[in-house]
């Protein structure tokens, strides 16, 4: 939660006599003590133990699970922020970039093939490619002569995917652009 939306609920719960909230006598700014008032059977509000001040500086996070990749996936080791893994398509997508490399470069080191196929499988579930558009434009990007040298992995191919099927389009042969009518001296159909 944000810090205004947390200090609106304090707030609110201090209004409501469910918190009380005094200066902390150890904190010079912003630094304040709540204590809760909890509701019994009987009616008679109690008092609980003082909670631990909060600073603006200490946000609290809450841990979540990193849920673990599919049985039968291409799976790496496990990361910081989880797994990095691909389906078996995703690696037959990752194995067809590394061989386009390979025919332009025999000496290209063999990939770790689960990051690579974590690239595809984020390519194809997060940008909603099919991994049909992802081998063609990484085709197209490895026949082109500034490309080839600059889009190296499904990561990079990722990053410029929207630029490179921008140029790839703009680059249609001319005859499926124009196309040349009898009455129209011009040869560009309006």
């Amino acid at each position: 939660m944000s810090r205004t939306s947390v200090v609106k609920h304090l707030n609110l719960a201090e209004a409501m006599g469910w918190l009380v909230k005094s200066q902390h006598s150890t904190c010079s700014r912003d630094g304040y003590e709540f204590n809760a008032r909890l509701p019994t059977n009987d009616g008679v509000v109690e008092i609980a133990e003082p909670v631990k001040p909060i600073r603006a500086a200490e946000p609290v996070l809450a841990e979540k699970p990193i849920p673990k990749p599919p049985e039968g996936a291409v799976v790496s080791k496990r990361e910081k922020n989880g797994w990095k893994w691909g389906t078996s398509a995703d690696l037959k997508v990752a194995e067809y970039i590394y061989g386009c490399i390979k025919r332009i470069d025999s000496r290209a080191r063999q990939p770790n093939y689960a990051v690579w196929s974590n690239d595809v499988r984020l390519m194809r579930s997060n940008d909603e490619r099919t991994p049909r558009e992802i081998c063609e434009v990484f085709k197209w990007a490895n026949e082109d002569k500034f490309w080839q040298s600059n889009i190296l992995s499904p990561s990079k191919l990722r990053d410029k995917y929207t630029a490179l099927k921008t140029k790839m389009g703009s680059e249609l042969p001319t005859g499926n652009r124009l196309r040349k009518t009898k009455g129209n001296p011009s040869g560009v159909v309006l």
